[in-house]
């Protein structure tokens, strides 16, 4: 993340920020707080920027400016993300017609902006000699590849959009993992441990394995103080910044067997994020990767439902099988 860009792009709203609320200026409430959190990386750094301004100045900035600096933000981290684009790899296995060919492209295109490579092999015997690591396998027929990692799905796959893009996000994540690039585990709690607790039990055991640096939960409990990391449907992302010196996130999934209540919500899912202070631009990438598959799980009830029912000897794929 270019964060002197970011600010460059931000500065001159900052100071008519700062001259609305001073001169007490009303502003219109663009979106509610709750439509704001579909920007968890945004909303993050609009919160820790009006943190420090209030407490700087003496203000008292209205949750109208904060809306506003939240969507400045996110289209700033858009562009960022756009410029820091790469390819993706994709398969196409079979007697697979030129034209049905072309649509696959097309679609996959529209999701990942023309950041794609697509390969088309004739059996599951030339696949599987290239060798290669791919996102996708589209097959025209059931096959078997030696990356169990990489999701097969069928052509028929490629005319319902919402589908793929569900495999996609699943499959990217997946690919972070198996890259060494995301620690990833899950755990399954009982409704009689709260979710404080439950938390708590996840941090300490990640700091013993050294995952984690030994000031992480303080860091941890003092954002939950500042304001709830527990979100709609279900799904808390308490997540703060990993000084563990490690090369990876830390994506530490809580399952409740029931929901518990915390404060004035429930919570089902829990997304234990760490994210590492050498952020480079792959690991941005990833972390965007990751957030992207959690509003995925909070929106699509069916691999909402397959991750409460966890199986903790498979991968992550498994959670897209069906949809």
């Amino acid at each position: 993340m270019d964060l002197a860009h970011l600010y460059e792009q931000i500065k001159y709203h900052l100071f008519f920020l700062i001259n609305r609320t001073i001169l007490h200026t009303p502003t219109i409430q663009l979106l509610p707080e709750n439509q704001l959190t579909k920007y968890p990386i945004a909303y993050d750094l609009a919160h820790s920027v009006l943190v420090f301004i209030e407490s700087h100045l003496g203000l008292n900035i209205s949750s109208a400016e904060f809306g506003y600096l939240v969507l400045y933000v996110e289209m700033e981290l858009e562009d960022q993300k756009d410029n820091a684009s790469q390819k993706f790899k994709i398969a196409i296995v079979g007697q697979v017609g030129s034209s049905v060919v072309k649509f696959i492209r097309r679609q996959l295109a529209e999701i990942f902006q023309d950041d794609i490579m697509v390969r088309i092999f004739d059996n599951e015997s030339q696949l599987n000699q290239d060798y290669g690591r791919y996102l996708l396998i589209f097959s025209d027929q059931p096959i078997l590849y030696y990356d169990e990692t990489t999701p097969v799905v069928r052509v028929s796959a490629a005319f319902r959009a919402n589908e793929l893009r569900g495999k996609l996000q699943v499959s990217l994540v997946e690919k972070a993992i198996s890259s060494s690039l995301c620690q990833f585990d899950v755990w399954k709690f009982s409704h009689d441990t709260d979710y404080l607790t439950a938390v708590t039990e996840m941090i300490d055991t990640r700091t013993s394995e050294q995952y984690l640096d030994k000031e992480f939960k303080e860091r941890w409990l003092d954002r939950e103080h500042r304001g709830i990391s527990v979100f709609e449907k279900g799904i808390a992302i308490p997540h703060v910044v990993n000084n563990g010196g490690r090369h990876e996130i830390l994506l530490q999934i809580g399952v409740y067997d029931q929901p518990v209540r915390y404060q004035d919500r429930t919570v089902q899912l829990i997304f234990l994020i760490g994210t590492p202070d050498n952020l480079d631009q792959g690991l941005s990438q990833v972390l965007t990767q990751i957030y992207d598959l959690v509003f995925l799980i909070s929106n699509n009830c069916n691999i909402y439902n397959r991750l409460i029912d966890y199986d903790v000897t498979a991968n992550l794929s498994q959670i897209a099988e069906g949809i």
